[in-house]
C-alpha cells in the first residue's frame, strides 16, 4: 500500500499517493506557520478532503510523510578542517550546539558529511523544533494515520536536481533558498528573507556569491516562485542558462518515499520491531535444534574434556612457576642494564621553542608539552595555541612538515564566533 505524501505549503496542501495520483487541496494561509499547525481544525478538514478523494479511488492509506515548509527547518553547511573520522562527530556536535545557541528550544537535529577533500570537510546540519513534530504527529493520529517521517525541503530539492546544479527556490513565505547540489547533497547553502527587497536581484545574485567562494557549476535550476521569466532573464544576462526543476512539485513529491531523505522521527520503528521479531524466531529455532541433537552424546564428550583438563592442570601449574622465576630474573637484568647505561643528554629546549616561533606567523603559541618516543631520540610535542582563523592553523600545521619536525596532526580545533580558532596539534621532533 502506497504512503500518503503531504507538503505543507499554504495556501495549499500538495498531496501525492504513488506516482499516478497527485493533487492540491486549499488551506488557510494562516493555518500553518513555520511548520507549526496553528489551526488544527482547518488543516484536519483539508486532510479529510484529501482522504475522501483517495477513498473515491478505492484506496485507504495508513501512513503519511510530512514535507515541511522551508521556514520550519534551520539548516547550515559547516566547513571544518580535515580531521580524523573518530574526531568528526564530537567536533560537529559542538559546532551545532554553538550554532543553535544556549537558548534554543528542544529540536531534532540531523547532520551528514556532504563533501570531503584534502583541505576541508563540509557538513550539512538541519534542526526541526520538537513541538512542530509533535503537532504534526497529533494531527495525523486524529485521522488514524501513522507518521512515517518528516522531511525538510532542501534535501528533497537536492535529490530532485540529479547530478550537479545550482538550485534557486523561493517559498510563499518570502524566504529564498540558494543551494549547490552535488550527487543529491547540499554542498553550499544560503537562506535569505526577502523582507521587501527585490526578489529578482536576490535570486540572480546568489550564483555569483557561490562562485566567489571558489565553486563551479554548469547549470542553474529554478523551483517555486523563483521559476519565472524575470529571474531566468536576469541569470541569462549574467551568462547563466536557467531551466525549471523537472517534475516539481507533484512529480518530485511522488518519488519522495524512494529517496529516503528523512531526518525526522518515524520510519525506523517498524523496521526495528520486524528485525527484533525475526531475530527472536531464529534464536528459538536454533535452541530447538540444539536440544534435539543428542544430549547424551554431548554429555559424554563433556566428561572426556573434563578429564583432559584435569590432567593438563598440573602441567600448567609447573609451567607457570617456571615462568614466574624467569620473569623475576629478567627484571633484575633490566635494572642492572639501566645502571650501566650512560645518562641521556638533555635536549636544547630554547632551540626548540625558537624553531616553533619562527614558523608560527600569526599563530600565538600558549603551551608546548613534550613526551619522549620509546624508541630512538625523537619526541612527540603537543602544541597549544590560538590563531585568527582556521586557515592560519592549517598553514602552521603544514609549515611543521619541514625538518626537524614531521608528522603534524591536528588533535582539536574550536572555532569562535569571530572566526578565531583555539587548537591542539601534535608533531614529531627529532633534536
Amino acid at each position: 500500500m502506497a504512503d500518503l505524501v503531504v507538503q505543507l505549503d499554504p495556501p495549499v496542501l500538495r498531496v501525492c499517493l504513488g506516482r499516478g495520483f497527485s493533487f492540491e487541496v486549499p488551506v488557510c494561509p494562516r493555518a500553518v506557520r513555520a511548520g507549526m499547525v496553528e489551526d488544527p481544525d482547518g488543516v484536519r478538514d483539508a486532510l479529510r478532503e484529501v482522504l475522501r478523494q483517495v477513498l473515491l479511488r478505492g484506496r485507504r492509506p495508513r501512513r503519511v510523510w510530512w514535507v515541511l515548509p522551508l521556514e520550519a527547518v534551520a539548516e547550515h553547511v559547516f566547513s571544518l578542517p580535515p580531521v580524523a573520522r573518530s574526531d568528526l562527530k564530537p567536533a560537529v556536535e559542538r559546532l551545532v550546539r554553538e550554532w543553535l545557541g544556549p537558548d534554543a528550544p528542544p529540536v531534532s537535529v540531523r547532520w551528514r558529511v556532504v563533501a570531503r577533500d584534502a583541505d576541508e570537510v563540509r557538513v550539512y546540519a538541519s534542526a526541526v523544533r520538537q513541538d512542530v513534530l509533535s503537532s504534526l504527529g497529533s494531527l495525523a493520529e486524529s485521522l488514524r494515520l501513522k507518521v512515517r517521517g518528516c522531511l525538510g525541503l532542501t534535501p528533497l530539492l537536492c535529490q530532485a536536481v540529479r547530478g550537479e546544479g545550482f538550485l534557486l527556490y523561493a517559498a510563499p513565505s518570502g524566504q529564498v533558498l540558494a543551494v549547490l547540489a552535488r550527487s543529491g547533497r547540499p554542498v553550499w547553502l544560503q537562506r535569505e528573507e526577502l523582507a521587501g527587497g527585490d526578489p529578482v536581484a536576490v535570486l540572480a545574485g546568489a550564483p555569483g556569491r557561490c562562485r566567489a567562494e571558489g565553486y563551479a557549476f554548469g547549470r542553474v535550476v529554478l523551483a517555486g516562485a523563483a521559476d519565472n521569466d524575470e529571474v531566468a532573464a536576469a541569470l541569462e544576462a549574467g551568462g547563466l542558462a536557467a531551466s525549471p526543476l523537472p517534475g516539481w512539485p507533484l512529480g518530485v513529491l511522488a518519488s519522495l518515499p524512494r529517496w529516503r531523505v528523512d531526518y525526522g522521527p518515524g520510519g525506523a520503528e517498524g523496521f526495528s520491531r520486524r528485525a527484533l521479531a525475526l531475530a527472536m524466531a531464529v534464536v528459538l529455532v536454533v535452541e530447538a535444534c540444539a536440544l534435539g541433537a543428542g544430549w547424551a552424546r554431548a554429555r559424554a564428550r563433556l566428561e572426556a574434556a573434563y578429564a583432559r583438563v584435569g590432567a593438563q592442570a598440573a602441567e600448567v601449574a609447573r609451567v607457570q612457576q617456571v615462568a614466574q622465576q624467569v620473569k623475576a630474573l629478567k627484571a633484575q637484568v633490566e635494572e642492572i642494564g639501566k645502571l650501566l647505561q650512560p645518562p641521556e643528554p638533555r635536549p636544547d629546549w630554547e632551540a626548540l621553542y625558537g624553531a616553533l616561533s619562527s614558523l608560527s606567523g600569526a599563530v600565538v603559541l600558549e603551551k608546548v608539552d613534550a613526551a619522549k618516543v620509546p624508541e630512538g631520540a625523537a619526541w612527540v610535542l603537543t602544541v597549544h595555541g590560538r590563531a585568527p582563523s582556521v586557515g592560519e592553523v592549517v598553514r602552521f600545521a603544514r609549515a611543521l612538515e619541514a625538518a626537524p619536525f614531521s608528522v603534524p596532526c591536528l588533535v582539536s580545533v574550536q572555532v569562535g564566533q569571530d572566526g578565531s580558532a583555539v587548537f591542539q596539534l601534535k608533531v614529531r621532533w627529532s633534536p
